[in-house]
């Protein structure tokens, strides 16, 4: 489990997140994951599917329409 922060500020105490560890390092940090609704919270999106490949995310300042392929 880790923080989950935007900037300076800690906008979640503890998210799980997909990754490996041994017991004294961190293995393939860069590619863990971290969840997808985890992440529209923090930074105040939120998502429509479109279409098989397309995705809708929206907050109140901004549109982005994603192609997922």
């Amino acid at each position: 489990m880790i923080g989950l922060n935007a900037g300076r500020r800690n906008f979640k105490t503890g998210v799980f997140v997909r990754g490996s560890v041994t017991d004294n390092e961190v293995i393939n940090f860069g590619d863990w994951l971290i969840p997808y609704d985890e992440v529209l919270q923090v930074i105040k999106f939120t998502s429509t599917v479109i279409s098989d490949n397309e995705v809708d995310l929206r907050s109140p300042f901004k549109i982005v329409r994603l192609n997922l392929d």
